[in-house]
């Protein structure tokens, strides 16, 4: 972990962090969505470093109105994973909501996403309802979890 550096996603970061997305998930965003959510005043991404090489991110938005916070997507690619990287991710961005007065954090994961579930479950997430057919490619309900801070 000593080699992992953290900061904010830029522009140029997006070919890479889709490359992350395909290896990691069923479906992804575009670049233009990215694009977008990197331009939006209410919006956070952080990209994890090992030695120059993009190890991860996470891209969330705050939601002032409801002094609430939503994790949009988190990554890490597999040879960087098990290493603590997602777990320092999400608490970077837990610490930014933090300091923005969020009170509660939510997330949609993919119901046959064990590892991430459980991810999400030992970061002190708990499930709070379903979306069916939030997913496609292929299609599949989310869970939606919540942290309360």
């Amino acid at each position: 972990m000593k080699d992992i550096q953290f900061r904010q996603m830029i522009l140029g970061d997006i070919p890479t962090v889709l490359e992350i997305e395909k290896e990691c998930f069923l479906s992804s965003w575009s670049f233009e969505a990215y694009r977008d959510e990197l331009l939006r005043d209410d919006s956070k991404a952080i990209i994890a470093e090992n030695k120059g090489k993009i190890a991860g991110f996470i891209a969330a938005r705050l939601i002032t109105s409801a002094n609430e916070g939503e994790i949009l997507n988190i990554a890490v690619r597999r040879q960087f994973q098990k290493q603590g990287i997602g777990t320092i991710l999400l608490k970077e961005i837990i610490d930014f909501f933090k300091s923005n007065a969020v009170q509660s954090v939510w997330l949609e994961v993919r119901k046959s996403n064990f590892p991430a579930r459980d991810f999400y479950r030992q970061n002190e997430f708990a499930f709070c309802g379903e979306r069916k057919n939030f997913y496609t490619s292929p299609t599949e309900d989310a869970l939606v979890m919540k942290l309360n801070l």
